[in-house]
């Protein structure tokens, strides 16, 4: 099981950095197309999942298992992390959780919390 991320603006690359579990982690580009992975990825353009990101999953998406997705509140409720939302809906994969920007202390605790019960 790996952790793979796309981040634009760097919020993402910050909230992944500060994970505490033990997985592997690889962006987009990295992503060897073989291992279950869990996707973490921001929102852009008021609730739309980048083109990067669906442009990977394209050819990755049979490997998913989950969505993590960032967002900024400032842009609203219904555009909030929308894209994990979209992901999930179309992926058939659960969405585990949305964090503002680079996430907080909570974010990261749910999160770690969440890769340890599926890494087991």
């Amino acid at each position: 099981m790996i952790l793979v991320y796309y981040s634009r603006t760097n919020n993402v690359k910050r909230f992944v950095n500060k994970i505490g579990t033990d997985i592997e982690i690889q962006t987009v580009d990295e992503y060897d197309g073989f291992s279950p992975y869990i996707l973490i990825t921001p929102t852009y353009n008021f609730g739309k999942v980048p083109e990067e990101v669906d442009k990977f999953l394209e050819t990755n998406a049979i490997n998913m298992i989950s969505v993590i997705s960032s967002g900024n509140r400032n842009w609203g409720d219904s555009c909030f992390g929308k894209a994990g939302d979209i992901i999930s809906r179309n992926y058939t994969v659960p969405l585990v959780h949305k964090f503002e920007l680079s996430g907080n202390k909570k974010d990261v605790e749910k999160v770690d919390k969440y890769i340890e019960s599926v890494v087991q």
